[in-house]
C-alpha cells in the first residue's frame, strides 16, 4: 500500500533544512576540491612557463595528480592551438645555427654570418639534445677521476739538464707524490 505524503509542514520544513545543509556540505566540499586543484594546475604551468620541473605527484589518483594531469593537457592545447609543435622549434633552431646578416657597405652588399644568432641557436640545441638524451647534461655528467699535470722546464743554454716533473691528483685532493692540493 503506498504511503501517504506527509502533511506535517513542521516535518517537511525539517526536511528541506536537512536538504539544505547536505546540499551545502557537497557544494563547500566540492568548491574546497575545485580551488585546491586551480591552485596545483597554477603552480604547474608557473614552472613551466620558467621552464623549471614541477615533481611528479605521489598518487595518480590524487587531487595533485589530477592537476597535474590537467595542467599538461591544458598546455599541450595550448601549444598546439597557437601551432607550436616540436618540428616547428627545432626547425627555428636550426635555421639559426646557419644565419647569416646582410651587410651594405657603399654600393657592395655582403653577407656575414650572424654569430650572435647562431650562438644563441647553438645553446638552445645543445639544450634541447641534452633533454632528448643525445649527450648527457651537465648533471649527468661525473667530475673527473684524476688531475694529470706534466711540468717540463727547459732552458736557453744546451749544456743544463731537462727537468721533467710528473704529479698527479686524485679525487680525495692528494698527489702522488703524498702531498696535498
Amino acid at each position: 500500500m503506498p504511503r501517504d505524503k506527509e502533511t506535517d509542514p513542521a516535518r517537511l520544513l525539517e526536511r528541506k533544512r536537512r536538504q539544505r545543509e547536505k546540499s551545502n556540505l557537497r557544494m563547500r566540499r566540492w568548491r574546497a576540491a575545485t580551488k585546491q586543484i586551480t591552485q596545483q594546475a597554477t603552480a604547474i604551468l608557473e614552472h613551466a612557463a620558467e621552464g623549471r620541473p614541477y615533481p611528479a605527484p605521489d598518487h595518480q589518483d590524487s587531487v595533485h595528480g589530477l592537476a597535474m594531469r590537467s595542467a599538461t593537457a591544458l598546455l599541450k592545447l595550448s601549444l598546439e592551438r597557437n601551432g607550436v609543435t616540436p618540428d616547428r622549434i627545432v626547425r627555428v633552431v636550426a635555421e639559426g645555427l646557419g644565419s647569416m646578416r646582410v651587410e651594405k657597405a657603399g654600393n657592395q652588399i655582403s653577407s656575414l654570418p650572424d654569430m650572435q644568432h647562431r650562438l644563441r641557436a647553438s645553446d638552445v640545441a645543445l639544450k634541447l639534445l641534452e633533454r632528448a638524451g643525445f649527450i648527457p647534461g651537465a648533471r649527468q655528467s661525473e667530475p673527473a677521476s684524476s688531475i694529470m699535470v706534466n711540468v717540463l722546464v727547459m732552458s736557453d743554454d744546451p749544456t743544463e739538464q731537462v727537468t721533467t716533473s710528473t704529479t698527479e691528483e686524485t679525487s680525495e685532493g692528494r698527489l702522488s707524490d703524498g702531498s696535498h692540493a
